[in-house]
């Protein structure tokens, strides 16, 4: 195992590969290659939030790995990201410090100011 910064979320994605939230970044596990895989701010040029991840959340339906960072919400569908903040009114707070995907596809977000709750097909209840 490599040295890391220390670990705050660990998530399994549809290929049941680890993903691994650290204080610096998240680090992905790809089997197949037999590697690790490191994503924050600088290498994904700037389309991660410079923060520390504090959750990880896998949306096995659609392939996408959502990132609860201090600097929002940021999803990576394959190799495009989305990036989801308070101040474009998405989050009640920039600091997401909980991911809960229930099974009706709805993405449950914690942050210091409030909850959130998202789901691009519409939220179900």
């Amino acid at each position: 195992m490599m040295n890391i910064a220390p670990i705050t979320a660990v998530a399994f994605d549809g290929k049941n590969n680890p993903w691994i939230a650290t204080t610096q970044g998240a680090w992905y596990q790809d089997f197949k290659h037999d590697t690790w895989i490191e994503y924050n701010a600088s290498t994904t040029h700037g389309a991660m939030p410079r923060s520390p991840v504090n959750a990880l959340a896998a949306d096995r339906k659609r392939g996408r790995m959502w990132f609860g960072t201090a600097g929002g919400l940021a999803a990576l569908e394959g190799a495009a990201w989305k990036v989801f903040t308070r101040s474009d009114g998405q989050l009640p707070g920039d600091t997401v410090q909980s991911l809960y995907l229930d099974r009706r596809g709805n993405l449950w977000i914690g942050t210091t100011r409030g909850l959130a709750v998202y789901n691009e097909d519409g939220t179900q209840f």
